[in-house]
């Protein structure tokens, strides 16, 4: 099939969804992604010195794309939903490039990671992660998280400690594991703001913003695990934290500066994607089937939602899954129309094929045929 560069013929549509800017157009944007690929790739093989010159010029390439179509197209909710999901999922492959590119210049370099926590690389893959759950591509979002680093140091601050507790939650929402959630409280004590100085106020300061956005998304991975009432929760947390980092005059004297954009800008991925995700939720999504026990479909549906040690869950649908659904949910209407005056309902098939779309497959079956054998039984 015809590509440009390393995309198909599907990934191609997608570019061409997202809108044009000056300096910014389909064609360029995808081959400006595929040298950046071919670049980081080479410096895996041959080393970063050999790919220097295009390593620095394809990394503010890639934060380019990537900003202008967040800023642009993302964040703009009266934009077209499609033109929005495919921004966020070209804004993400680019900001996961540049992942990747942090991660083997530190590897090569032999560098210590210093202050891997709060490192760029790390802010990168969660952010590239809340791009492409936005734009519904949750495997890649998985792939992108997984390569989070980790602390390899014993005296970690206050604040590395409360990013650490952070980022462990959005790990979980981006690789979609909800099985064993960990602790829904920061597990350290926070100092009386009395007691402390300018700089370790500031310090104190800054480890909240970072517990509050933890503790937002583990609500919310907490409501794709089953729970009724903590999607509000998370959303008014959310907002509450943008609405105390948007400032309209920011301080230019901040030592911690830095923390609070990437929070917040973190924060307001997460205010855009929590929602979205939340359309796709096995468990609050799709209802019990007709005739079904209530309880007991529920159980099943958290059981594949939140899945056990031994088998990984889904807790949200797949695009299309999410079609199928809402046919089902068309045709079963029809279906009890057509058998109104039939002393039971009939549901096609509403045992056998439970496991294919969480027990709604049935729903598709002939009417006629469902019925010719349901009454020679």
């Amino acid at each position: 099939r015809k590509r440009i560069g390393m995309f198909d013929d599907y990934s191609k549509s997608l570019f061409s969804d997202v809108p044009e800017f000056d300096g910014l157009v389909q064609d360029d944007t995808a081959r400006a992604l595929s040298a950046a690929y071919l670049a980081i790739t080479s410096a895996r093989i041959n080393g970063v010195e050999e790919v220097g010159e295009e390593l620095d010029y394809a990394q503010p390439q890639l934060r380019r794309i990537a900003n202008t179509l967040i800023f642009h197209v993302v964040l703009d909710d009266e934009r077209d939903p499609v033109e929005r999901q495919a921004a966020a999922f070209v804004a993400a492959e680019a900001i996961a490039l540049m992942a990747e590119y942090l991660t083997i210049a530190t590897e090569q370099s032999n560098l210590e990671r210093d202050g891997a926590i709060r490192a760029a690389e790390r802010f990168a893959r969660v952010e590239s992660s809340l791009l492409y759950l936005f734009a519904r591509y949750d495997a890649c979002s998985g792939g992108v998280i997984r390569g989070l680093p980790t602390s390899e140091t014993d005296d970690q601050s206050l604040i590395d400690l409360a990013a650490e507790w952070c980022f462990e939650q959005m790990n979980r929402l981006g690789s979609l594991k909800l099985f064993d959630l960990p602790p829904r409280e920061f597990p350290y004590m926070f100092a009386d703001a009395d007691d402390l100085g300018p700089r370790e106020l500031e310090e104190d300061t800054v480890s909240r913003l970072f517990v509050e956005l933890g503790t937002a998304t583990n609500e919310f991975c907490s409501w794709l695990s089953g729970s009724q009432e903590q999607f509000e929760s998370a959303i008014a947390r959310l907002d509450a934290l943008i609405d105390v980092l948007a400032i309209e005059k920011p301080s230019l004297d901040s030592l911690f500066g830095y923390e609070y954009s990437r929070i917040y800008h973190l924060a307001v991925l997460a205010r855009i994607c929590f929602p979205s995700i939340g359309k796709r939720s096995l468990f609050h999504v799709v209802p019990t089937p007709p005739n079904g026990d209530d309880q007991t479909y529920r159980n099943y549906l958290l059981t594949r939602a939140v899945g056990s040690k031994s088998s990984a869950g889904r807790p949200v649908l797949w695009p299309s899954a999410m079609e199928f659904v809402r046919e089902c949910l068309r045709q079963q209407s029809a279906l009890r129309r057509i058998h109104a005056d039939r002393e039971r309902k009939i549901i096609c098939c509403g045992t056998r094929c439970v496991a294919s779309v969480a027990g709604w497959m049935g729903a598709l079956s002939c009417p006629d045929k469902c019925s010719d054998r349901t009454d020679s039984n």
